[in-house]
């Protein structure tokens, strides 16, 4: 009882929390974040052909808009917003589809490709607005078998990406793709991540 007592703080937004307790959950909510923002812009950069100086541009930019985003949920304007203390991240279910836009019109140049997927991504986020504004009428149509496999084939669509990096630099045309020493960092990386994922607890669980 006074166990729960003392974390009540922390299931409520407006609750008191100490810095004691504050401070590990902040680290937590960074290293769980940081990976997931920023590796979806790394992926389109390599997919789009993307110069170091205007990846770094890209990844910048994922990062700012993770930080507005955060500070929207947290202090919503009206409607927008849930005003929940949570870390609002980039989404790896668009990946696929901005990896095939890339590979569409990649005779293009690389900063038209980008200029393309972002304005897909306009698109798309009205599209998003639209559905939920109305999620409570269509939830049923998404049971857990649906979402689950949609889920399922993101992550495969997702694997020759991941495939490319673990042989070393994405990209098979790169000197020294596919050296013992890049699948050897791959693999403990890939049973790791597994391991954390599956019998970890906390911060192990949630930062791999």
């Amino acid at each position: 009882m006074e166990k729960e007592k003392k974390f009540s703080g922390l299931f409520s937004f407006d609750g008191e929390v100490t810095t004691k307790e504050a401070l590990p959950l902040a680290f937590q909510h960074v290293v769980a974040m940081i990976a997931s923002c920023i590796t979806p812009p790394i992926m389109l950069a390599g997919a789009s052909g993307l110069s170091p100086k205007d990846t770094m541009i890209l990844i910048q930019i994922a990062l700012i808009g993770s930080a507005l985003t955060t500070l929207l949920m947290i202090y919503p304007i009206k409607i927008i917003g849930s005003r929940l203390p949570m870390i609002f991240g980039v989404s790896f279910a668009y990946v696929p589809t901005m990896i095939g836009l890339a590979n569409q019109f990649g005779a293009r140049g690389p900063v038209e490709v980008v200029a393309i997927v972002l304005g897909a991504q306009i698109v798309g986020g009205i599209c998003s607005i639209l559905f939920g504004l109305g999620l409570k009428y269509i939830m049923p149509l998404f049971p857990p078998l649906v979402s689950g496999t949609v889920v399922l084939v993101i992550g495969l669509s997702l694997y020759p990406v991941a495939m490319n990096y673990m042989g070393g630099a994405g990209s098979v045309e790169v000197a020294g793709w596919g050296a013992w020493q890049n699948w050897l960092v791959g693999g403990i990386t890939l049973i790791l991540g597994l391991g954390f994922t599956h019998f970890g607890k906390g911060m192990f669980k949630l930062a791999n």
